[in-house]
């Protein structure tokens, strides 16, 4: 049958006393099924050696084509992966996995075979274009922090020149992991007259907490004056939030 070759082939002639090697070689996406050597299975062999030939034989190798075998999970919570479980698969086709994130979180790492495959999906989908071995596919989600500030920008109105006016700027954590808020600077044109007062360093707002920022505003010159607050954050997302500022010196 189809599926590969034996080398030699046909009728061949040997030397009474002499051994002989026979090579069976399947095709691509094919395996050796069996090798019966006079009439007598010897299973899927790749080689067959007659020793001290004294009599005719008889050698015959058939083959099958060649299926693999794909492992496909989703590591705790957080997200599925489709399909899932064992699946078998013939040789040379392709396999698609459909990834979905739970809201909260977002894939860490998808692995084929221990290697990190994360930045060969194509929206939420892995494919494998042509499986020509057993894979195994594993992917891993992590919950993630959601900074959400209010208000969404800060109007100090009209100020006297060198006099303040201080406003509070509300930071939220709307996820399942904790927020990390690792810097706030105010940046801009006007920035110099705009300050943070109560910042002194890094802060850890937990899921469903709260931290807030004084923010002051104090003119040195008349007219409209903008700056920029702008937070730093481990929110995959929106890892740098900016709150417009403005205010008036009269």
């Amino acid at each position: 049958g189809p599926g590969g070759t034996i080398s030699p082939t046909g009728a061949v002639l040997v030397m009474t006393g002499t051994d002989k090697t026979f090579a069976i070689t399947p095709d691509v996406c094919y395996s050796v099924a069996n090798v019966v050597v006079d009439g007598v299975s010897q299973g899927p062999l790749l080689s067959y050696t007659f020793l001290n030939v004294t009599v005719d034989h008889t050698i015959a190798a058939s083959f099958v084509a060649a299926t693999y075998t794909i492992t496909s999970s989703a590591t705790g919570t957080g997200g599925t992966i489709a399909p899932s479980g064992v699946l078998t698969t013939a040789c040379g086709s392709s396999a698609a996995f459909t990834i979905t994130v739970d809201p909260g979180y977002r894939l860490s790492t998808l692995t084929d075979n221990g290697v990190d495959v994360t930045a060969a999906m194509i929206g939420n989908t892995y494919t494998i274009l042509s499986v020509t071995a057993d894979h195994t596919v594993v992917a891993t989600f992590i919950p993630v922090p959601d900074i959400i500030v209010s208000p969404a920008s800060l109007a100090f109105g009209n100020v006297l020149l060198f006099r303040t006016r201080t406003l509070s700027e509300i930071m939220n954590n709307a996820g399942i992991a904790d927020l990390i808020v690792s810097n706030v600077q105010i940046v801009g044109a006007n920035a110099s007259m705009f300050q943070v007062t109560n910042w002194t360093g890094a802060r850890t707002i937990t899921p469903g907490g709260s931290s807030s920022l004084s923010v002051v505003f104090r003119p040195t010159s008349r007219g409209l004056k903008a700056a920029t607050l702008r937070i730093t954050s481990n929110d995959p997302a929106t890892p740098v939030v900016d709150v417009p500022l403005n205010g008036y010196g009269i």
